[in-house]
Protein backbone atom coordinates (compact mmCIF):
# COMPACT_ATOMS: atom_id res chain seq x y z
CA UNK A 1 0.00 0.00 0.00
CA UNK A 2 2.63 2.51 0.78
CA UNK A 3 4.57 1.89 -2.68
CA UNK A 4 1.01 2.81 -4.32
CA UNK A 5 1.04 5.96 -2.55
CA UNK A 6 4.49 6.37 -3.40
CA UNK A 7 3.48 6.05 -7.35
CA UNK A 8 0.69 7.71 -6.73
CA UNK A 9 2.88 11.17 -5.97
CA UNK A 10 5.31 10.79 -8.27
CA UNK A 11 2.09 10.63 -11.11
CA UNK A 12 0.97 13.80 -9.64
CA UNK A 13 4.42 15.52 -9.64
CA UNK A 14 4.29 14.58 -13.16
CA UNK A 15 1.12 15.52 -13.68
CA UNK A 16 1.96 19.37 -12.50
CA UNK A 17 4.89 18.96 -14.90
CA UNK A 18 3.13 17.95 -17.87
CA UNK A 19 0.81 20.90 -17.31
CA UNK A 20 3.18 23.44 -16.65
CA UNK A 21 5.32 22.39 -19.70
CA UNK A 22 1.76 22.59 -22.06
CA UNK A 23 0.66 25.59 -20.54
CA UNK A 24 3.71 27.50 -21.21
CA UNK A 25 4.18 25.89 -24.85
CA UNK A 26 1.07 26.90 -25.24
CA UNK A 27 0.96 30.65 -24.10
CA UNK A 28 4.44 30.83 -26.41
CA UNK A 29 2.50 29.65 -29.50
CA UNK A 30 -0.53 31.41 -28.94
CA UNK A 31 2.32 34.78 -28.25
CA UNK A 32 3.58 33.97 -31.69
CA UNK A 33 0.65 33.86 -33.52
CA UNK A 34 -2.16 35.84 -31.65
CA UNK A 35 -0.76 37.79 -28.90
CA UNK A 36 1.75 40.00 -30.59
CA UNK A 37 -0.62 41.58 -33.42
CA UNK A 38 -2.77 42.74 -30.56
CA UNK A 39 0.25 43.95 -28.34
CA UNK A 40 1.65 45.56 -31.69
CA UNK A 41 -1.47 47.32 -31.87
CA UNK A 42 -1.88 48.25 -28.27
CA UNK A 43 2.17 49.55 -28.24
CA UNK A 44 1.47 52.27 -31.31
CA UNK A 45 4.44 53.72 -32.24
CA UNK A 46 6.49 53.67 -29.33
CA UNK A 47 9.43 51.39 -29.24
CA UNK A 48 9.82 51.01 -25.96
CA UNK A 49 6.69 50.65 -24.22
CA UNK A 50 6.03 47.81 -26.91
CA UNK A 51 9.03 46.07 -24.99
CA UNK A 52 7.95 47.04 -21.16
CA UNK A 53 4.21 46.01 -22.25
CA UNK A 54 5.90 42.53 -23.67
CA UNK A 55 7.73 42.19 -20.77
CA UNK A 56 5.10 42.73 -18.54
CA UNK A 57 2.46 40.59 -20.01
CA UNK A 58 5.25 37.72 -20.60
CA UNK A 59 6.81 37.44 -16.53
CA UNK A 60 2.92 38.10 -15.46
CA UNK A 61 1.70 35.03 -17.55
CA UNK A 62 4.30 32.86 -17.03
CA UNK A 63 4.63 33.82 -13.49
CA UNK A 64 1.01 32.62 -13.17
CA UNK A 65 1.22 29.35 -15.49
CA UNK A 66 3.61 28.01 -12.82
CA UNK A 67 2.18 29.33 -9.88
CA UNK A 68 -1.12 28.40 -10.18
CA UNK A 69 -1.00 24.42 -10.82
CA UNK A 70 1.49 24.44 -7.95
CA UNK A 71 -0.64 26.00 -5.67
CA UNK A 72 -3.47 23.11 -7.02
CA UNK A 73 -0.61 20.58 -6.35
CA UNK A 74 0.14 21.80 -2.58
CA UNK A 75 -3.66 22.41 -1.37
CA UNK A 76 -3.79 18.20 -2.84
CA UNK A 77 -0.49 16.77 -1.08
CA UNK A 78 2.61 17.82 0.66
CA UNK A 79 5.86 19.39 -1.27
CA UNK A 80 9.07 18.39 -0.25
CA UNK A 81 12.74 18.42 -1.56
CA UNK A 82 12.65 15.17 -3.20
CA UNK A 83 9.29 16.35 -5.14
CA UNK A 84 11.20 19.63 -5.82
CA UNK A 85 14.42 17.82 -7.58
CA UNK A 86 11.76 15.18 -9.20
CA UNK A 87 10.06 18.76 -11.04
CA UNK A 88 13.28 20.24 -11.99
CA UNK A 89 14.34 16.80 -13.91
CA UNK A 90 11.07 16.41 -15.32
CA UNK A 91 11.12 20.12 -16.61
CA UNK A 92 14.62 19.75 -18.18
CA UNK A 93 13.67 16.49 -20.27
CA UNK A 94 10.25 18.21 -21.15
CA UNK A 95 12.06 21.19 -22.49
CA UNK A 96 14.52 19.84 -23.99
CA UNK A 97 12.50 17.67 -26.16
CA UNK A 98 10.73 20.79 -27.38
CA UNK A 99 10.58 24.31 -26.92
CA UNK A 100 9.16 26.96 -29.73
CA UNK A 101 11.07 29.77 -30.01
CA UNK A 102 9.77 32.33 -27.54
CA UNK A 103 11.20 34.28 -24.32
CA UNK A 104 10.62 32.37 -21.17
CA UNK A 105 11.26 34.08 -17.95
CA UNK A 106 14.16 36.17 -19.57
CA UNK A 107 15.43 32.67 -21.48
CA UNK A 108 15.75 33.80 -24.78
CA UNK A 109 15.24 30.66 -27.17
CA UNK A 110 14.88 32.66 -30.36
CA UNK A 111 16.76 35.15 -31.94
CA UNK A 112 15.90 38.68 -32.09
CA UNK A 113 17.30 41.25 -34.04
CA UNK A 114 16.72 44.52 -32.94
CA UNK A 115 17.83 48.39 -33.62
CA UNK A 116 19.80 48.43 -31.10
CA UNK A 117 20.59 45.05 -29.54
CA UNK A 118 21.43 41.49 -31.18
CA UNK A 119 20.53 39.27 -29.15
CA UNK A 120 21.46 34.70 -30.62
CA UNK A 121 19.33 32.23 -29.80
CA UNK A 122 20.77 29.81 -26.76
CA UNK A 123 21.43 26.54 -27.08
CA UNK A 124 18.62 24.09 -26.68
CA UNK A 125 20.52 22.08 -23.82
CA UNK A 126 21.18 25.61 -22.03
CA UNK A 127 17.96 27.07 -22.32
CA UNK A 128 16.13 23.42 -20.84
CA UNK A 129 18.82 24.02 -17.68
CA UNK A 130 17.91 28.15 -17.75
CA UNK A 131 14.06 27.56 -18.18
CA UNK A 132 14.01 24.46 -15.48
CA UNK A 133 15.79 25.86 -13.43
CA UNK A 134 14.05 28.89 -12.98
CA UNK A 135 10.61 26.98 -12.44
CA UNK A 136 11.71 24.91 -9.89
CA UNK A 137 12.50 27.89 -7.73
CA UNK A 138 9.42 29.91 -8.33
CA UNK A 139 7.54 26.10 -7.70
CA UNK A 140 9.95 26.03 -4.23
CA UNK A 141 9.32 29.39 -3.16
CA UNK A 142 5.40 29.31 -3.92
CA UNK A 143 5.53 26.06 -1.73
CA UNK A 144 7.52 27.71 0.93
CA UNK A 145 5.10 30.82 0.91
CA UNK A 146 1.91 28.45 1.13
CA UNK A 147 3.52 26.65 4.24
CA UNK A 148 4.88 29.76 5.94
CA UNK A 149 1.34 31.09 5.27
CA UNK A 150 -0.88 28.29 6.21
CA UNK A 151 0.85 28.20 9.69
Amino acid sequence: MIILKKVYNYFKILALDITIYLLSILFALMYRYVFSKVLDTLSGSTWASGIALFFIINTLTFLCIVILPTLFYIKKDKFDIISLLMTAVILFLLFSMYTPPFLYLFVFTDSITGFLFNVLQMSKLKSSILISFQYSIIIFLTAKIYRVKAT
